[in-house]
């Protein structure tokens, strides 16, 4: 039995408020400060009773989901699909990914909020960029899953298991993101819930369009063998 696959009016409205939420959000979190909010102390507590284990898989995930680390994931996945001869699906992919990186990056130096002081967070990650809200890393990661559960809801049959697996993957860079010092956990809601919602409007643009179609090979396999002559 196929999935049911998303209208454009229900990606708009949705995509749309989790857009205005995270903006509303970034907007309070930013001018009331991480003190007010208690954010602070949530980073505080969190970088100070983070296991050993965690803080290394912290610093795993700063460098895979870091610029080069995204670039390189995103580019192996449409070179699959390419080769796979899913040409709409990378253009998909490409779409949904870069558009909710851009969009987090804007608001990023929109918001210009400050990082998480170090001390009293302790920070085990080095850092370039001064600015958290929203999280860069939990964008891309929003980013790329968004992209592969949106591609296989188009055609490829049932989500669920792209969402079993794809959230679980976002809440632990969210966290890592929070436990290493880097980011405050309003800025990870923030790109979770601003990615997402972009996602949703680039596929929503792209359906009313016509550029995006539902009708793209069903649940086939990505690989047929070659025939014999």
């Amino acid at each position: 039995m196929r999935a049911r696959r998303p209208q454009v009016g229900g990606l708009t409205l949705a995509g749309a408020l989790m857009v205005l939420v995270a903006l509303s959000l970034a907007t309070v979190c930013t001018r009331l400060g991480a003190r007010r909010t208690g954010e602070l102390r949530v980073s505080v507590w969190a970088t100070h009773h983070d296991p050993g284990w965690g803080r290394q898989a912290g610093r795993w995930i700063d460098s895979g989901f870091g610029t080069v680390g995204a670039v390189v994931m995103i580019m192996l996945v449409l070179l699959v699909l390419l080769v796979g001869g899913r040409r709409r699906d990378v253009v998909v992919e490409a779409a949904l990914f870069f558009a909710a990186w851009g969009a987090c990056s804007l608001v990023k130096h929109i918001a210009a909020r400050h990082r998480p002081p170090a001390p009293p967070v302790r920070r085990t990650v080095a850092l370039q960029d001064p600015y958290s809200m929203p999280s860069g890393h939990t964008a891309i990661a929003t980013g790329i899953v968004a992209a592969i559960c949106f591609t296989v809801w188009l055609g490829r049959g049932s989500h669920r298991v792209a969402l079993g697996i794809g959230i679980p993957v976002v809440l632990v860079v969210a966290a890592s993101r929070v436990f290493v010092g880097a980011h405050y956990l309003g800025d990870v809601t923030v790109a979770m819930l601003l990615g997402a919602g972009v996602c949703l409007l680039v596929l929503a643009l792209g359906r009313g369009l016509g550029r995006i179609t539902p009708d793209l090979q069903g649940c086939e396999p990505l690989y047929r063998p070659a025939r014999r002559t």
